[in-house]
């Protein structure tokens, strides 16, 4: 079981609900629940440590069992609209749909929209907790003063994922490619983000490549932008629209589309690309293109890393195009070599590519959770049982 193999990476055993003790360094954290989980598993049920019968035969643990499991994707004061927030987003729907439970969304809109914004965090959730009962699963950021009663609590899920990735990809499926991360994206979301992409940009000239940046400050713009007009010669007139994340300066996204232009227009090629920029500001208070884009996209560019960004495009089965050192890693050479490509140094055509298979790792993601919350929920059963602790919690990643 992955997270037994990786009990290291368990944070702690039953701490308190309203003030828990800080987190130590990442050695000691390892040291001290390495040891701490095996002998208190020893010392509350010295027959069912070694029984895996007796475990198998006991109901899960749950706080609301005529609803199944309760997951909660907490995103609190965190932006909605990070990669690691919409992650949790969809780790936490996958995983009540395969533990046939009920995810719950909780923010900080929708906990003042319930309670009032007067309220305080803590006790929002605190009154959450007991009108809609205490959750089973946590994911996301750490629920200060909130309950503390789930069986399991993640809070860092890119460490989950990108530290674990290779006992998820023995345990499910060894298909699943390292470098990968969970998101919330579905074929029918994007088909009707790629519908309103259409209806906001009614008379954007085909093909579309686009532009995805991430952070750009270790990008060489100057190189970066001289690739990207060689594009225009071989591309049929289509469109190079730009899309930056919340992590892509506006200065160096502003420099990149000029650099650009000047290179188009020094060869003489500027009526063949049309650039599309949108205003930075505008993107992020108004309309968003980018799941549009990545649905009505011919080709794909990422430039700076972005793991989220990665795996939501190759959802898509889009060949990706990156430049130089930002080039990603997939543990899987072979899917290495089909889906990920180095931005060409000369002309060349890069949209008449037919979509590859998508690549998605976050039922696979799910369907770990879901046996390790079985097998934690089994034992959290018979700890209750034989008057151990009330509370199994574990958390992983660094304070």
């Amino acid at each position: 079981m992955f997270f037994r193999d990786q009990i290291k990476q368990i944070a702690r055993w039953w701490s308190s609900r309203n003030n828990p003790p800080p987190e130590p360094d990442d050695d000691a954290r390892i040291a001290r629940t390495s040891s701490l989980l095996a002998d208190v598993f020893k010392k509350l049920m010295p027959s069912t440590y070694t029984t895996m019968g007796a475990v198998q035969n006991a109901a899960p643990f749950l706080h609301n069992p005529q609803t199944g499991p309760t997951i909660w994707a907490y995103i609190g004061l965190d932006n909605p609209m990070r990669g690691d927030s919409r992650g949790f987003v969809g780790l936490a729907h996958t995983l009540a749909e395969q533990l046939q439970g009920r995810m719950l969304y909780v923010d900080k809109a929708m906990l003042d929209g319930q309670f009032g914004a007067t309220m305080e965090l803590a006790q929002q959730l605190k009154t959450l907790a007991h009108k809609t009962g205490d959750p089973d699963i946590i994911l996301g950021r750490y629920v200060n003063g909130g309950p503390h009663d789930a069986t399991i609590l993640i809070r860092h899920w890119n460490e989950l994922l990108t530290h674990n990735t290779r006992e998820i990809k023995g345990t499910v499926n060894p298909d699943i490619p390292l470098g990968l991360v969970s998101h919330d994206l579905t074929l029918e979301n994007l088909a009707a983000a790629g519908v309103a992409f259409r209806e906001h940009y009614p008379h954007l000239k085909d093909p579309v490549i686009t532009v995805f940046m991430a952070d750009l400050q270790d990008v060489n713009l100057e190189e970066a932008s001289s690739r990207l007009a060689l594009l225009a010669k071989k591309n049929d007139g289509g469109t190079l629209f730009f899309c930056p994340n919340g992590r892509t300066r506006t200065e160096d996204y502003a420099h990149l589309v000029k650099r650009t232009q000047d290179n188009l227009r020094g060869r003489k090629w500027q009526d063949l690309l049309h650039i599309e920029a949108p205003d930075y500001n505008g993107m992020v208070t108004g309309y968003n293109p980018y799941r549009g884009l990545i649905d009505q996209s011919a080709a794909a560019i990422l430039l700076g890393e972005s793991k989220s960004m990665l795996s939501e495009i190759l959802f898509r089965g889009h060949r990706l195009y990156v430049y130089g050192d930002d080039a990603p890693e997939l543990s899987l050479k072979s899917l290495q070599k089909e889906y990920i490509h180095e931005l060409p140094r000369r002309a060349e055509k890069i949209t008449a590519n037919p979509l590859l298979p998508s690549l998605n790792i976050t039922p696979s993601v799910a369907r770990v959770l879901a046996e390790e919350f079985n097998h934690f929920a089994r034992l959290r059963t018979l700890a209750v049982q034989q008057s151990a602790p009330a509370s199994l919690s574990r958390m992983d990643g660094p304070g």
